[in-house]
């Protein structure tokens, strides 16, 4: 790769560390307001509806954020309540991330109830699963103009807005002279921490914002992306 190309990258290298730095900043800040600003008005509300079974399933919808890229979000989960306070969440997420990418994010957390035995109860979560990204060979606004095929000696590929954690690693996933076409994606571990409050408005029906943090982990570096999402859930 020529200077221009390293400098290039360096430079994009350093925006996404400071974006990511900012997301992390963001996200601590709102879940320190979920856990404590907002808590004693809580503490002091009427008791919540009796629930009805240990059992819930929410469908989700908001948007991702991070890397200067943002999109929708939709997904399902499926939790169990272990007693008052803790619970057991599987978590499938779809997310657009931008033109020509998109991911998945399957992940299994714990929530902390901060409260019990009222009607919006905040809570803390934090989990680990897997996250996949994929990418659109074809799309010119993600890769970039591109100067030929990818592969161990090709220098003449630019990458657009595809986030330099996944740039670093595409001359390892390609045969030289393959084609980009034929590019898989990349499946990496994760965790994720965040908040957020769940409002009983029945003993079956509740509503639930949340936002997380996800750290992905690979090829030796981390990439940050956030969720703010909005579900709806039902107990049974």
């Amino acid at each position: 790769m020529n200077n221009h190309c390293l400098r290039d990258a360096n430079v994009a290298g350093g925006k996404e560390v400071v974006i990511m730095n900012a997301h992390h900043i963001v996200s601590a800040f709102v879940t320190l307001a979920l856990a404590t600003g907002v808590s004693p008005v809580w503490a002091r509300q009427d008791p919540a509806p009796v629930r009805d079974g240990p059992v819930s399933i929410t469908a989700l919808g908001g948007a991702s954020l991070g890397s200067g890229q943002a999109g929708a979000a939709a997904g399902l989960t499926l939790s169990v309540d272990v007693n008052q306070r803790l619970s057991l969440e599987a978590r499938s997420v779809y997310f657009d991330r931008g033109p020509g990418q998109s991911a998945m994010d399957l992940n299994v957390s714990v929530l902390l109830d901060l409260l019990t035995a009222r009607r919006a109860v905040p809570y803390l979560s934090i989990g680990g699963g897997l996250y996949r990204a994929m990418f659109d060979a074809g799309n010119e606004r993600s890769f970039g103009m591109m100067g030929g095929q990818l592969g161990s000696n090709d220098m003449g590929v630019t990458y657009g807005q595809m986030p330099m954690f996944y740039a670093r690693r595409m001359g390892a996933l390609n045969a030289p002279g393959e084609s980009l076409g034929h590019m898989p994606g990349f499946t990496d571990p994760a965790v994720s921490v965040g908040g957020g409050v769940r409002l009983d408005l029945t003993n079956h029906l509740y509503v639930r914002p949340d936002v997380r943090a996800l750290t992905i982990f690979g090829g030796g570096d981390t990439y940050s992306i956030g969720s703010i999402t909005f579900s709806v859930g039902y107990r049974f």
